[in-house]
């Protein structure tokens, strides 16, 4: 079809005449099942659409410009289960709503950033959430693409012949975001190796970020934040199927079926995705790799009586990847640069949480991961298989009305098996954490510390704190700090990114040292309403940092030698800006920007791959008589340094230049059955093509203009 059949379509879309329709107001109180108490805070929205409110001190909550008609209304609560009702809302008039909901502890406290919601979550520590509805609208395929457009999120393509990435929080380097499926920490530097796009997006319900020191609490390695990957759960009998088909061979499937009753819940998910190489500069070597995932994920909830609940869960997914000569790819030639990752990722996880009383829980999960990694490059084959098994043991015990207390017992194994370089390494660690958190009239004080044994390094201390406060209701301060630790790494990166310029060899270096760091965060909200703005500032202090340098090359054989060495601190600092409101009917706007200024604290020299200045942004028009809504969103990426490889180094390249991309998508709903949707992306065709040619790494999109259909069918 050509471009201008597309745009025809997407531009008749947007051009659906705008209805008003007649609304009215959803009103109602939130309250704690077990005692009547009022719950201050909660959310409470209207499910599948913008519109939510939080509740007063007195539990309270009023939620406007709600469409006359019969409306699902859902209300959560940091500690609380979700609760969802069906309301009639009469034109020009009011609905009554109230909640009453169950205890239920909670990893993090998750609030979705679209407004009018809010920008943080209701608690010290700052949480942003990317929703399922939010990971449909940017037809992601994975947990990586769903992570785009995020303010102080960047992702990061690291390599062209294999399309390894990574996920830099705050301009801290992606090893140092801690993943965690669930609140488990089972994904590790070699599980993250070639990034997170193995990990299907169709099986989110949705990603809970934590930027700068309060990620400490869920990890000590967590030392520029931490993303938990939240999976499906059953909330109703029923299930959807969607197709995204689009440019450069883009074809992503996915499935869901639920099973839901009064003591049971049963998901199963299925999805595929692939796509075909691009050659942006036309070297006939990819630039973006050909790949193709598939993915299998089942979670199942039984309610047990006498307050037990059992979750178990179980995935599978496999992914291939073909990068470098085209020929080569297309199986019309055997020469040339070449590399075939093929991944198999799969593990079980358990969960037993016993809740005797409304004030106290206990938890224990099991959870194991099972990673292989094989790359064929330099015509042979490199492998690396890991093992991590994870114990835990939690409980809660909540102290009258404004303390609670939990505290953790874990114990983590790591086996590494690689066959040409680091060899077998095994890893064990034992950790306690203890926190608590203390309410007292506005205020919120949560400080936490954590003592891990690790069985090369000994033991680590890293305490942390984090504070709210409340001076009146439409603002909110927050601010946390915290010291991380992060044990040197079992496994090489930079040896598996790109095997195929020679043979590798890994020397251990028994002097290397663990990284540490200190971190702090300050910021501060102001929610009057249909408009929420956040502001926080921040600095990561990094000594002892850990990077991969070549210590020894032989000429004749090409073999390289790699050491991990200490080679000096950091300091990482800035600022970020959010912001969302809803102007008129209809209309939505949200926003960020971030300013980071990331340094070695020795020499003074910017660190490479880390733009000063970065933004999003994204206007959105709903229709809900005609169940239609359009989006144009924008991201700017500042200039930042570059490298480039000489005499077998990475020295200092040129600067990037600083460029927008642009998306546009148009969604439409016919009924609670059908969804379809148009897009662009990067509207314009921005690529980066001719450094690319001079070895200079990836800094900007290697594919351009991207046109893409969807349809969902839900039942």
């Amino acid at each position: 079809m050509s471009m201008k059949l597309d745009m025809a379509f997407i531009l008749a879309l947007a051009a659906v005449s705008v209805g008003t329709g007649n609304t009215g107001v959803v009103v109602g109180v939130v309250t704690e099942a077990a005692t009547g108490s009022p719950i201050p805070q909660a959310n409470v929205v209207i499910v599948g659409s913008e519109l939510g409110s939080a509740t007063d001190e007195s539990g309270r909550y009023l939620i406007r410009g709600v469409a006359a008609g019969r409306h699902v209304v859902a209300a959560s609560a940091v500690g609380y289960e979700t609760l969802t009702r069906t309301a009639t809302v009469p034109a020009f008039g009011r609905a009554e709503l109230n909640f009453r909901l169950a205890v239920k502890p909670v990893e993090m406290a998750p609030v979705e950033v679209r407004p009018p919601e809010r920008v943080l979550a209701d608690g010290p520590v700052p949480t942003e959430v990317v929703t399922q509805t939010a990971i449909v609208e940017k037809c992601a395929a994975n947990v990586q693409e769903a992570l785009r457009w995020q303010p102080g999120v960047s992702v990061k393509t690291n390599c062209p012949c294999s399309n390894a990435g990574e996920v830099q929080i705050q301009g801290m380097a992606g090893k140092y975001t801690q993943v965690l499926v669930d609140g488990a920490p089972t994904i590790t530097d070699a599980g993250s190796c070639y990034g997170l796009t193995n990990l299907p997006a169709e099986n989110v319900e949705r990603l809970e970020v934590v930027k700068g020191p309060g990620g400490l609490r869920l990890s000590s390695d967590a030392i520029a934040g931490a993303v938990n990957i939240v999976t499906k759960s059953a909330d109703r009998t029923g299930g959807s199927v969607g197709v995204t088909a689009g440019s450069y061979g883009t074809l992503n499937l996915g499935a869901t079926m639920s099973l839901k009753t009064d003591s049971t819940g049963v998901t199963a998910t299925l999805s595929k995705s692939r796509t075909d190489p691009v050659d942006v500069d036309r070297d006939g070597n990819s630039d973006y790799v050909k790949s193709d995932r598939t993915a299998l994920a089942l979670k199942a909830l039984r309610r047990l009586g006498a307050g037990l609940t059992l979750v178990a869960a179980a995935n599978v997914g496999v992914e291939e990847r073909h990068g470098g000569a085209l020929e080569r790819i297309a199986g019309r030639s055997n020469d040339g640069l070449y590399q075939n990752p093929n991944i198999l990722q799969w593990g079980p996880t358990a969960t037993l949480e016993w809740q005797p009383a409304a004030a106290t829980s206990f938890t224990l999960r099991g959870a194991y991961s099972d990673y292989r990694q094989r790359v064929f490059a330099a015509e042979q084959w490199f492998t690396a298989f890991e093992d991590v098994v994870l114990v835990e043991a939690a409980g809660r015990q909540r102290l009258g009305a404004g303390q609670e207390l939990q505290a953790t017992l874990a114990h983590r194994y790591e086996r590494l098996v690689e066959n040409m370089r680091v060899g077998v390494r095994r890893v064990r660690v034992f950790g306690a954490t203890v926190q608590d958190d203390i309410r007292f009239g506005g205020f919120t004080i949560t400080p936490h510390v954590r003592v891990e044994h690790h069985s090369d390094y000994g033991p680590f201390l890293t305490p942390g704190i984090a504070g709210q406060y409340r001076p009146a209701a439409p603002v909110t301060l927050r601010g946390s700090f915290g010291l991380g630790s992060r044990t040197p790494p079992t496994f090489s990166k930079l040896t598996h990114f790109c095997p195929g310029q020679g043979m590798y060899d890994f020397i251990q270096n028994p002097e290397l040292r663990p990284e540490r760091s200190t971190g702090g965060n300050l910021g501060v909200e102001y929610h009057p309403g249909d408009f929420v703005v956040a502001a926080s500032l921040f600095r990561t202090n990094l000594r002892d940092m850990i990077e991969e340098r070549l210590v020894e090359y032989d000429t004749l054989s090409r073999l390289r030698k790699y050491q991990h060495l200490n080679v000096g601190a950091i300091a990482n600092q800035g600022f970020e800006l959010n912001c969302g409101l809803r102007p008129i009917g209809g209309f939505s706007f949200r926003g960020g920007y971030a300013f980071t200024d990331a340094r070695n604290r020795e020499s003074g020299e910017a660190l490479a791959y880390r733009s000063r200045h970065s933004a999003n942004w994204q206007v959105a028009f709903e229709n809900a008589p005609a169940a239609l809504k359009v989006s144009l969103t924008g991201e700017l990426v500042g200039s930042m340094p570059t490298q480039r490889r000489e005499d077998e180094q990475l020295v200092p390249g040129p600067m990037s230049p600083t460029y927008t991309l642009w998306n546009v998508r148009a969604a439409k709903e016919f009924g609670s059955v059908l969804m379809l949707s148009a897009g662009i992306d990067n509207v314009f065709g921005y690529v980066q093509s001719g450094w690319l040619v001079e070895d200079v790494p990836l800094w900007g999109p290697s594919r351009g203009r991207a046109v893409n259909f969807g349809a969902r069918f839900t039942f």
